[in-house]
């Protein structure tokens, strides 16, 4: 399983904003069916979900948290892990 990303910015002064994933999700080469459940942890606990729709697309939303600054965030496609991971960062 592996997903292409795309991490765009935000800027917010009233809260930490959350680290807004947009992404396609692949299952061996071919994007997965719309529906699927894309989620993100850190330190074993999720933090954020979203669904696919088609052709894979999605967008995840994730924590809101200056504790997870810097810590890696491990994907999910529905319960098997993604190939990728990122550092999560404010918006």
């Amino acid at each position: 399983c592996s997903l292409s990303l795309l991490v765009p910015t935000i800027i917010s002064a009233q809260q930490v904003p959350p680290h807004i994933v947009i992404g396609i999700a692949y299952n061996n080469g071919l994007p997965v069916p719309a529906g699927t459940i894309i989620s993100g942890s850190i330190d074993g606990l999720k933090i954020g979900s979203g669904r696919t729709s088609g052709s894979g697309n999605f967008t995840l939303i994730a924590g809101e948290s200056n504790s997870y600054a810097g810590k890696t965030m491990p994907f999910f496609i529905g319960n098997y892990n993604a190939n990728e991971t990122l550092k999560w960062k404010k918006g």
